[in-house]
C-alpha cells in the first residue's frame, strides 16, 4: 500500500469560515459543498508530494438585508508525511499555495498566498484505490488575509 508512484484524487470539500469580519458589519456562513482534484507522487513509504486544486462555493456574506456569495479557488503544493504504511495510513501535511476570492454581484476579485496545515488518512480498499479524509487549516495572506478557513475533504484516490 505504501509503494512509490503516482496518484490522482477527486473529492468533495466542506469549507468552514474563520473570516475576520470584525468592525465591518459583515457576517459569513460556511460554504456549500466544493470540489477538490489532486495529483501527486509517493516518493517513499512515508513521504508524498502533491498539487491540490480546490474550489469552495458560495460562502454567504451578509450585511443587513444585502447579501452576496463568495467563492475561493486555490492551488497548493503540499507534502504529506505518513505515520503508518498499512491499509489505513494517517498523515500530517504542510502546504503553500495561491488563492483567489471572488464575490458575486459586486465584481470583487482578490488573491493572495496561503499556508496550509492539516491531517488526514488514506484508507485503502485495494492496492490501487483508497478513500481519503482530511481536515486542514488555511492561513491566508495578501489581499485575502481576512479569509482564513478550515476545510473538511472526503474523496477517492487512484494509484498508478
Amino acid at each position: 500500500y505504501a509503494r512509490n508512484g503516482g496518484y490522482l484524487g477527486v473529492g468533495a470539500l466542506q469549507s468552514m469560515e474563520n473570516f475576520d469580519t470584525g468592525g465591518t458589519g459583515l457576517s459569513a456562513d460556511d460554504s456549500n459543498l466544493g470540489v477538490v482534484v489532486r495529483g501527486g507522487a509517493r516518493l517513499d513509504e512515508n513521504l508524498a508530494i502533491e498539487l491540490s486544486l480546490e474550489d469552495a462555493f458560495d460562502y454567504e456574506l451578509s450585511a443587513g438585508a444585502a447579501s452576496a456569495d463568495l467563492d475561493i479557488r486555490s492551488a497548493a503544493f503540499q507534502a504529506k508525511y505518513y505515520f503508518l504504511t498499512d491499509k489505513v495510513q494517517p498523515y500530517a501535511l504542510f502546504g503553500l499555495g495561491w488563492a483567489q476570492a471572488d464575490v458575486s454581484d459586486i465584481d470583487v476579485d482578490d488573491d493572495g498566498p496561503f499556508v496550509r496545515l492539516g491531517a488526514g488518512a488514506d484508507m485503502y480498499l485495494n492496492p490501487d484505490v483508497a478513500l481519503f479524509a482530511e481536515l486542514n487549516y488555511n492561513r491566508m495572506g495578501g489581499d485575502i488575509d481576512d479569509l482564513d478557513h478550515i476545510d473538511l475533504l472526503l474523496g477517492l484516490l487512484f494509484r498508478f
